[in-house]
């Protein structure tokens, strides 16, 4: 629906929800290197209309932008800007449990990471793939090797087994 749409609904004060920046389309004019603008500056854009959470690509993902854009695109939502609040960084596109560890390694703890196939794709079900997700977070947040901490958990394991790690 464009800015001047997301700005109204974040200045909505009917509007009492996180509002959720997806990137459909997006490419249609960051992805030339001839035209368009950088998704850099998408990001920024919509951090200043308002934009709860916002997509900043993927880390480790099928999603066209390479690490660094990726990087600077998050940058542009977590920096200090003025009197204008941080935006979520979200990242997705080929997430899954094995992915978390450099996920929180790039993104920190602050950040949104969508696995839709990486949950519902899970060889035991959808359950199975949210509690391996969580799985590798808490491990991934204790310190231990997503490996090590598989030998106790089925769910994760099977993930492992199923997806792998980068």
């Amino acid at each position: 629906a464009g800015f001047s749409a997301l700005r109204v609904l974040c200045e909505d004060e009917s509007v009492n929800v996180p509002v959720h920046c997806h990137r459909d389309m997006f490419a249609a004019f960051t992805r030339s290197d001839v035209h368009g603008i950088h998704t850099q500056v998408v990001s920024k854009i919509a951090r200043l209309c308002g934009g709860d959470q916002v997509h900043a690509g993927a880390v480790l993902g099928k999603l066209y932008e390479d690490i660094d854009s990726v990087m600077l695109n998050v940058e542009a939502l977590k920096e200090d800007f003025y009197n204008i609040i941080p935006s979520l960084p979200v990242s997705s596109g080929g997430q899954h449990p094995g992915k978390i560890p450099e996920n929180v390694k790039r993104l920190g703890e602050d950040a949104l990471i969508l696995a839709g196939g990486g949950i519902f794709g899970h060889k035991g079900g959808a359950k199975a793939g949210g509690m391996a997700m969580r799985q590798a977070l808490d491990a991934t947040l204790s310190g231990v090797s997503l490996e090590d901490y598989a030998k106790e958990h089925p769910e994760l394991k099977t993930a492992l087994e199923q997806w792998g790690l980068p």
